[in-house]
């Protein structure tokens, strides 16, 4: 029949030529071709196909090896034959396992990969003594210290925060945990960074022998602007 509009190349069906007269209740292998042409879908399930009228179910009646169908069952002689293969096989060049880095993926899209969060816990055992943690040392670390005084530890700032992420958005969540490994009496206490905020309800000192988790969530990614909540946890003993 006519068409109308531009002729399909992809998703085209191809009606496969009869293969009847090889029919003798003895083969049940059958090389499959379209206009002498030989004709390989990418699955069996791509196909339809007739014995005398009665159509047969892909997979249990019949099989596909590259341009060979094979039948359960031998077709007897005189037995009439019809088949189609659905649509065209596209090669969709899907990258391999591990090959999709962050700059790949769109800054502005719902589907992102912080590449900062992507890497390993980074641990740093501290001197006794207030400690300016880095970008780095602020995301996804573990701060180990014994301190013989109460120690403030404070974050980078929030807008060296954003960057370290690298492609953060509002959102965006990482974890800051600090280990006090004194025997007794002095605390640790995480202190945020300018635009880093420590939310009111939050316990953020870290007693003796304790351990606590912190999770920061960035808040605003603008230029100049850039702003983290953080929020505590829980304590644990080691």
């Amino acid at each position: 029949m006519a068409y109308i509009g531009k002729q399909l190349v992809r998703g085209q069906n191809t009606v496969m030529d009869d293969i009847s007269s090889g029919f003798n209740g003895s083969n049940t292998a059958f090389s499959i071709t379209a206009s002498g042409t030989a004709v390989s879908p990418a699955t069996v399930n791509q196909m339809f196909v007739s014995l005398g009228g009665l159509l047969q179910k892909p997979g249990t009646d019949y099989t596909l090896s590259a341009n060979t169908i094979t039948f359960t069952t031998a077709p007897a002689s005189g037995l009439t034959f019809w088949g189609l293969v659905q649509g065209d096989s596209v090669d969709l060049n899907a990258p391999s396992d591990a090959s999709v880095s962050p700059s790949k993926i769109s800054a502005t899209g719902d589907f992102l990969f912080p590449a900062r969060l992507t890497s390993g816990l980074v641990v740093l055992a501290a001197s006794d003594a207030a400690t300016v943690l880095t970008a780095a040392q602020s995301v996804n670390s573990l701060v180990t210290m014994t301190p013989g005084a109460a120690r403030n530890v404070t974050t980078a700032t929030a807008a060296q925060i954003v960057s370290e992420l690298n492609t953060a958005k509002v959102g965006t969540s990482f974890s800051i945990i600090l280990r006090n490994q004194a025997g007794s009496t002095h605390a640790m206490t995480l202190v945020g960074g300018t635009g880093v905020t420590l939310d009111g309800d939050n316990t953020n000192t870290v007693a003796a022998t304790k351990t606590r988790q912190f999770i920061g969530r960035v808040t605003n990614i603008g230029s100049g602007s850039e702003a983290i909540t953080i929020y505590s946890m829980g304590e644990g003993v080691h």
